[in-house]
């Protein structure tokens, strides 16, 4: 569609999606935007440290802009969102940060599980927490960011990286390629995940 300068066709299935929908469940994991002629792009479509974008036109790869969004910028998209979907509920979720040092993957520090009692606190909105070690900083803004957006808004915002404190990095995230931040989930992970994905979502719609 990009490279043809055409729209993604429309369907009904999409607004009656969106219509049936009870709560809309929105993850904001980069503050970069890749643009091509005007067009958004999912980064898995240029970015070349991947193999995703073995298929791309070089062109397209060699034109494509990244932009970073400041916080203005970020918190007008968010504005947008809730505008849109109102007045159906709706949950903000942050990308996971991770510990990129192999040697580091332990649990976080003494003093950040303390402030963790239950689990009904993983939960309390715009509460974010970092894994001890080196953490990936731009990860880090975005979670702080998003929280205190959230937190203005009176919406709920979730940071998945309140799972190391009851599992290792290494049970929960896949290790990845050479040169390549941790994202992805095990198997376990994604079991893990679901779960508490699944409770924040039951307490919103209580």
């Amino acid at each position: 569609a990009i490279l043809n300068k055409q729209p993604v066709a429309y369907s009904d299935r999409f607004r009656e999606q969106f219509e049936q929908t009870d709560i809309f469940v929105i993850e904001i994991c980069s503050i970069k935007k890749y643009i091509y002629q005007g067009y958004y792009l999912h980064h898995l479509a240029v970015d070349t440290r991947l193999k995703f974008c073995s298929e791309t036109p070089e062109k397209v790869i060699r034109e494509t802009k990244v932009v970073r969004q400041d916080r203005s910028e970020v918190e007008e998209d968010i504005d947008e969102i809730l505008s849109l979907i109102h007045p159906k509920k709706v949950l903000f979720v942050s990308h996971i940060n991770a510990v990129v040092n192999n040697r580091k993957q332990g649990r976080i520090s003494r003093a950040c599980s303390a402030a963790v009692e239950n689990m009904q606190r993983w939960f309390t909105p715009n509460r974010t927490y970092s894994p001890a070690g080196h953490t990936i900083a731009s990860r880090a803004e975005l979670i702080e960011l998003l929280g205190e957006a959230a937190g203005k808004r009176g919406v709920p915002f979730f940071d998945p990286t309140v799972v190391f404190n009851r599992y290792r990095q290494d049970k929960v995230l896949q290790r990845e390629e050479p040169g390549l931040p941790p994202g992805h989930y095990t198997d376990f992970g994604n079991k893990v995940m679901g779960r508490l994905y699944a409770q924040q979502i039951r307490k919103i719609m209580a």
